[in-house]
């Protein structure tokens, strides 16, 4: 390897006592290793990306170790470790055709670098890949690096009830997150004055779970004939708003960590979240036309992947999930998802009038707050303005900055400007969340690659943990910056009120 392009890279670079991962210690790891991947580039990609939203399912993968969908395995690129003064530690080895790579531990080694083909270089902290020999490959850590075309963008910045700071960081020219950045990639400063970070992690390596509410609107703009049909596919179907936004929502699902909980909820001129509650008032009928009943969540939140793929299909009017499903515009009437029990509603559709936006962030940031796993995230899409009590985006914003939440919001089909548009914009950026717009041309792909990235991004986020909670206060402005490959990327963030009895533990299920 050409040590010397990596110069720039290493300058000045001093590996924090600690690793930023939970990668074994040097000195009780038996092996290093991990795998190598990008975004993919080639033109299969949004090919790629409509087979997994058509098959409801992650693509196949032959190889060892789970990697993220919407990504390539880096194959037969050499690897070098250095030291603390960027001298080499043993001979170089290559990544194999699965983009893997092992080697026995370098107790001596703190970095690694690759410099893939066409990509940005790698070089990070190696004690994330310090593993024993008897770990199993699927928990392997991950590293990405993004294409030579594109820029680093920090896409969430907020502060979690614990004092934690959470972030994501994507390229630019894909949107997908950057994994495995090193912990000295990144500064934190108020005033200009270094803010000290004990620590940065991901919570994939940190296997922290989640709790994530997706907030999803049902409103009668959703359909023909107040939007119109987005796109056609190939089988000659007709797709509204409703029908991508489900496709999309099923990606979400194949994303989800295991570990994680979520919940779903739906909303017009009313709030609901599919839990039991919302299902006993519902004609539920078994596989011979039977009156049944389902037991979902009490709370509406769940790891179990039948309840989820069954929340998401009853979200879609046109599901033949429904004894009547909508023909308003299309005849298109999708299956229920596979792995959906085998249930059907003979009730009519519960939703398809007004929008209730702020209302439903609101209370999804009080469900999720009442949850006990220390990271937390509302992820909402909507197609129009909020016309419903309350009027005023600051209250949820309000309530969700105290209790350290970020909402990850998706305009759909709005005209960029409009109160819609920047309704959605303002509850994603004051809460430290992530925005993004998708216009009804190009949502056939740009929305399932917003829906399944904002779920890795929450998979893989990161989490910094200051020296002293106390080096920032409520009010304070303090900005992350990330330098890494002689590219350059800082988010502004204003530090919030935390409210204390944010974090209610009320797991019930």
């Amino acid at each position: 390897m050409n040590i010397s392009k990596l110069a720039l890279i290493l300058a000045g670079a001093a590996v924090v006592a600690g690793c930023n991962s939970s990668g074994s210690s040097s000195d009780d790891a038996d092996e290093i290793g991990g795998i190598l991947i990008a975004p993919e580039q080639s033109a299969d990609a949004d090919a790629n990306l409509l087979e997994r939203a058509r098959l409801m399912g992650r693509s196949d993968d032959s190889c060892d170790g789970s990697v993220p969908s919407g990504y390539e395995r880096i194959a037969n690129t050499d690897i070098s470790f250095l030291d603390d003064g960027g001298s080499q530690v043993g001979e170089d080895i290559a990544s194999d055709d699965c983009g893997i790579f092992r080697t026995e531990n370098r107790p001596d080694a703190s970095r690694l670098v690759a410099e893939p083909e066409g990509r940005r270089p790698i070089s990070t902290d190696v004690n994330m890949f310090r593993r024993s020999s008897g770990d199993s490959d699927d928990d392997m850590a991950i590293v990405s690096t993004i294409s030579e075309d594109a820029e680093y963008e920090i896409r969430s910045l907020f502060r979690q009830s614990d004092g934690r700071l959470g972030f994501t960081v994507s390229d630019t020219e894909t949107g997908r997150p950057v994994i495995g950045l090193p912990r000295d990639a990144f500064t934190l400063t108020h005033e200009s004055t270094d803010v000290r970070l004990a620590n940065v992690t991901s919570a994939r390596q940190s296997r922290e779970d989640a709790s994530i509410m997706l907030v999803l609107d049902a409103s009668g703009s959703m359909k023909p004939p107040i939007s119109g049909i987005v796109f056609e596919d190939d089988d000659g179907n007709d797709y509204t708003r409703y029908h991508v936004a489900h496709e999309a929502s099923h990606l979400f699902l194949n994303e989800k960590s295991s570990g994680d909980e979520a919940a779903v909820m739906i909303f017009d001129n009313e709030v609901d979240i599919v839990n039991d509650s919302l299902l006993e008032g519902m004609d539920l009928r078994d596989s011979d036309d039977e009156e049944t009943e389902y037991t979902f969540s009490e709370s509406g939140f769940t790891s179990q992947e039948e309840a989820l793929r069954f929340a998401v299909d009853l979200y879609l009017p046109y599901s033949s999930l429904y004894h009547s499903p909508f023909t308003n515009g299309t005849d298109y009437q999708p299956e229920p998802h596979p792995a959906t029990p085998d249930i059907s509603i003979a009730s009519s559709y519960n939703w398809d009038g007004a929008t209730a936006l702020f209302g439903a962030v609101d209370q999804a940031v009080d469900a999720v707050a009442a949850r006990s796993n220390s990271r937390k995230a509302v992820v909402t899409m909507g197609d129009g303005e909020n016309n419903r009590a309350p009027h005023s985006s600051q209250i949820p914003i309000d309530n969700a900055s105290s209790k350290g939440i970020p909402v990850y919001s998706i305009a759909l089909g709005v005209t960029e400007g409009s109160g819609g548009y920047n309704d959605l914009k303002a509850l994603a950026e004051e809460t430290g969340g992530d925005f993004v717009h998708v216009e009804d041309d190009g949502a056939e792909t740009e929305l399932l690659n917003a829906f399944e990235s904002i779920q890795i991004g929450l998979v893989y986020q990161y989490l910094a943990t200051l020296a002293d909670n106390d080096d920032i206060q409520a009010g304070d402005q303090v900005v992350l910056k990330l330098e890494y490959n002689d590219l350059e990327a800082e988010r502004a963030f204003t530090v919030p009120t935390i409210d204390s009895n944010g974090d209610d533990d009320d797991d019930d299920d």
